[in-house]
């Protein structure tokens, strides 16, 4: 059974990246492929990297800066193994990570889901997950119910293992709404769909760098909301027939209050009039404006 991994790692360069590519080395069994992606368009990553000339480390070089998406299909289509994992230049894996994927995969584990800790910028644990004893084999029903409902389980790109023909089935990732981290979910979103089962991983495996309103994508004022609120309207219609019975009814709700409210948290703090305004702007059904204005007047409220 072919259950070779690639670890790829995209990056223009940024300082935790040192970090990041000694937590893959550093690894009880190293995975069959390490791929560092420099798209910073200069090749400084690597020209200011202590592992350039790493023989463990297949190195590639972007001629200019792509965009995120484009950016990270480039990535994807150098690995050369049946399954791979992105890691974020940010992030760290906890050195049993690929020891453990590897066994799962050796039993037919085609998707995977691997916990995380969450840390901040300077390495310091935020929160220590909850996590049961042993892996398990869930439906996508199921596991969608517990990240909608009880935000179990975190979808963020970093959190799956794939194959490289799944992800090529669904499409790759989508330049759909400019916001990276509301895309790599919606592309998780779609490959759970099309496997149809995930199996879960209950010891955190690797360490992800909370950024500050991960969210709020480019939105500096409240003059940025009505291009955010069409994509986030986009986002909502896309999503909404990955999911099937309660839980498609279920999705405009839950992801208009993980997407809008986030979304305009920044500039909801310091002009909410401004905020409700320029969200008014956007053409849409009224009973979304209502809901959007009670999501408002609840943060008004709370002081959110």
């Amino acid at each position: 059974m072919d259950n070779t991994l690639s670890i790829v790692i995209p990056t223009i360069g940024r300082n935790a990246l040192e970090q990041t590519i000694h937590s893959v080395l550093t690894q009880t069994r190293l995975p069959d492929e390490i791929i560092v992606w420099d798209n910073s368009g200069t090749g400084a990553a690597r020209q200011h990297s202590a592992y350039a000339e790493h023989p463990a480390i297949r190195w590639q070089i972007s001629e200019c800066k792509l965009p995120i998406i484009e950016s990270w299909n480039t990535a994807v289509g150098f690995c050369r193994s049946k399954f791979l994992y992105i890691l974020g230049d940010d992030d760290l894996l906890l050195p049993e990570f690929v020891e453990t994927v590897k066994e799962e995969l050796s039993k037919g584990a085609r998707l995977i889901h691997v916990e995380a800790i969450p840390i901040d910028e300077n390495g310091n644990i935020l929160e220590m997950p909850e996590t049961a004893e042993t892996p398990s084999c869930m439906s996508a029903e199921a596991f969608f119910a517990a990240f909608a409902v009880t935000a179990r389980y975190k979808i963020q790109l970093g959190a799956l293992v794939f194959s490289r023909q799944d992800f090529e089935a669904v499409g790759k990732f989508k330049d759909l709404i400019m916001n990276a981290l509301a895309m790599d979910i919606l592309f998780n979103m779609e490959l759970l769909s099309a496997v149809g089962k995930i199996t879960v991983l209950p010891r955190p495996l690797w360490q992800y760098r909370t950024a500050v309103a991960d969210w709020s994508g480019s939105l500096k004022s409240p003059a940025d909301i009505p291009l955010l609120m069409r994509q986030y309207l986009q986002y909502r219609d896309f999503a909404r027939p990955l999911f099937r019975g309660n839980l498609q009814k279920m999705w405009p709700e839950f992801n208009r209050r993980l997407v809008f409210c986030q979304m305009t948290k920044l500039c909801y703090k310091t002009s909410p009039w401004k905020t409700l305004m320029s969200a008014s702007t956007v053409p849409m059904a009224l009973k979304e404006r209502l809901y959007i204005l009670r999501d408002w007047l609840y943060l008004l409220r709370h002081g959110a």
